[in-house]
């Protein structure tokens, strides 16, 4: 899932880099439904905190930022997947991780279930753009 199409990475990495929050309109199904596409979400920097499975993160890559879950942490790289998509996004350098949002409760259960509800969540997202994505009355 990414934020809004016009932003860079370099604009959040230097906004994030000054200890403020950073508000997006979010655009993609990736995390679909936790977060759905038009949502405003706040990203916030890391901070002191260190990352944990379940965190959603923006990354850096190399055409847009995206929010994604973390699903596993190492000391040099971070393994991230959308909710709604079923591979994973490959291990992502620490440095390419730009903030996080606010941790909810559901975080951490979600990152358990995410690998096996990828395909689910996948086959409900494609029905439900085929019903309510497109426009209502005469083609």
């Amino acid at each position: 899932m990414g934020p809004d199409p016009g932003l860079r990475v370099e604009m959040a990495r230097e906004h994030l880099a000054r200890g403020r929050s950073l508000p997006l309109l979010t655009s993609g199904y990736s995390m679909w439904p936790l977060i759905r596409p038009g949502r405003r979400v706040q990203v916030r920097p890391c901070g002191p905190r260190p990352l944990r499975r379940g965190d959603v993160v923006l990354i850096a890559t190399p055409t847009d930022p995206v929010l994604h879950r973390v699903l596993a942490v190492r000391a040099d790289a971070i393994l991230t997947k959308g909710d709604a998509v079923r591979h994973d996004d490959g291990w992502v350098p620490r440095r390419d991780v730009l903030g996080r949002l606010d941790r909810r409760p559901w975080d951490g259960a979600v990152a358990r279930a995410s690998p096996g509800l990828a395909r689910p969540l996948a086959i409900a997202l494609v029905v439900w753009r085929t019903i309510f994505d497109r426009p209502w009355g005469p083609s």
